[in-house]
């Protein structure tokens, strides 16, 4: 007994393949955007404050913005691994893998500090 023939779609053959070197180079930029920007925020205003919780402001601040760079390269992630370009598709998928493992490791962090 058998079911209904399923009609399959033959793949999309005008897309090239996404490029694995454009994957790493995207989850490393989004990996590294988010928290240099809360790192880069918290040595500025370390060497530019004064008192102990000098570097604390700056954190948050920084924090702040990487979080917004990180959903921001998400958005763009998605938006780019539409695209019937190789390079720009291989880019998008990296930025949504490197938005998603900081995101994780943001997640981590903060279970962490409990």
């Amino acid at each position: 007994m058998t079911g209904p023939q399923l009609d399959y779609a033959t793949p999309d053959s005008s897309r090239t393949p996404a490029s694995v070197k454009h994957v790493f180079a995207g989850a490393f930029a989004a990996l590294a955007g988010g928290p240099g920007v809360a790192f880069a925020g918290m040595g500025i205003t370390s060497v530019a404050g004064s008192g102990p919780y000098a570097g604390l402001g700056g954190f948050l601040i920084g924090g702040l913005i990487g979080v917004v760079v990180v959903l921001i390269a998400l958005i763009l992630g998605i938006v780019r691994s539409r695209s019937p370009d190789g390079r720009r598709r291989g880019f998008g998928i990296g930025l949504m893998i490197g938005s998603g493992l900081s995101l994780l490791a943001a997640g981590a962090c903060f279970v962490g500090i409990r």
